[in-house]
């Protein structure tokens, strides 16, 4: 909500009401194209609250999380 008030400068209420609406809208593309549940934790490789780490480290860890991913792709067996 801060980052979208701060952003796109505008009231508390009229960040709140974005932030829903552009989740309601991820949702159903998510669920129409997946056929998985949006927020279902199993659906995903990777969640994150990025209010915990700050954006700066929110970064770092997933970088380092995507190079862990891909050392581990690249020692599996090429089918």
């Amino acid at each position: 909500i801060n980052r979208i008030m701060e952003y796109d400068k505008v009231t508390e209420q009229e960040a709140k009401d974005r932030m829903a609406s552009i989740d309601k809208s991820r949702s159903s593309y998510y669920n129409y194209y997946t056929n998985k549940a949006w927020g279902v934790a199993s659906s995903y490789h990777l969640s994150i609250d990025a209010s915990v780490l700050g954006i700066d480290d929110t970064v770092l860890f997933i970088k380092d999380f995507v190079m862990r991913r891909m050392e581990i792709l690249q020692k599996l067996p090429s089918i």
